[in-house]
């Protein structure tokens, strides 16, 4: 029984941002045509939302228009 605790098991975990392009929490002058991240590793997109709002904090990107 002990050398079953000894063996490694793989585990869940959670991606979560590396970087963005534009900076998160950057304010850039002009809209860009699109907004880029990447993660630490893989997303499971059915439970993840990602959102851009200006800065009356109005949602601005493609999503608002489906």
């Amino acid at each position: 029984m002990a050398a079953l605790l000894l063996v490694p098991s793989p585990a869940g975990g959670h991606a979560f941002p590396d970087h963005a392009d534009p900076r998160v929490g950057s304010t850039v002058s002009e809209a860009p045509s699109e907004v880029r991240m990447w993660f630490d590793g893989e997303i499971e997109p059915v439970f993840s939302s990602i959102r851009v709002e200006n800065a009356d904090n109005l949602r601005v990107d493609k999503a608002m228009e489906e």
